[in-house]
């Protein structure tokens, strides 16, 4: 699966389940909430992973980095969007829950995995994510493509998994991100 963002192209290979958190359904729906989120939610092995694409890749006329070499605002920014993120996740569950169709639909795949195709695509994607997040299997990875080296990232919490790359590069396994031509 190809995705773009952040002026790079990302591909995750066949194990992962991703979906760009901000064009589904459900975080459409919950527009206008003030509740932020991440670039992408992904599912691999038995882990959510909030992945958030910053690219400070200077443009063909950038002539400074937004945040500098203090990243206050940008770590508070990203705090909420990991923590909204989640929140996210649980208020779509939670929605689904009320609808019987999913109800039963549940039900039939708790008993009878090869059935769990027949719902919404995205029934299982969100389930899935539920699951993993309610037993704290959850990493907060923010991908930080900053060629130059200007973001300060010791204020960055511990509890972030912070990947700095160059404009191509494997930040995880199965996924390659690679800079989109101007």
């Amino acid at each position: 699966m190809i995705f773009y963002e952040s002026r790079v192209a990302l591909n995750f290979d066949a194990s992962w389940s991703v979906i760009p958190f901000d064009q589904s359904r459900y975080f459409k729906a919950l527009a206008g909430q003030g509740l932020r989120g991440v670039d992408f939610l992904g599912i691999r092995e038995q882990t959510l992973f909030l992945i958030e694409i910053k690219n400070y890749s200077p443009a063909k006329k950038a002539k400074h980095y937004p945040y500098g070499a203090v990243p206050d605002e940008l770590v508070a920014q990203l705090h909420e969007k990991f923590a909204d993120s989640q929140r996210i996740v649980r208020i779509i569950e939670s929605t689904l829950q009320r609808h019987l169709l999913y109800r039963a639909w549940r039900l039939i795949a708790r008993y009878l995995a090869r059935w769990t195709h027949l719902g919404p695509a995205d029934w299982s994607f969100w389930t899935r994510s539920a699951e993993l997040a309610r037993r704290g299997s959850v990493r907060e990875v923010l991908i930080l493509i900053d060629p130059l080296g200007q973001i300060d990232t010791d204020k960055f919490p511990d509890s972030w998994e912070i990947i700095p790359g160059q404009p191509s590069f494997h930040p995880l396994p199965g996924l390659e991100i690679s800079p989109l031509r101007p």
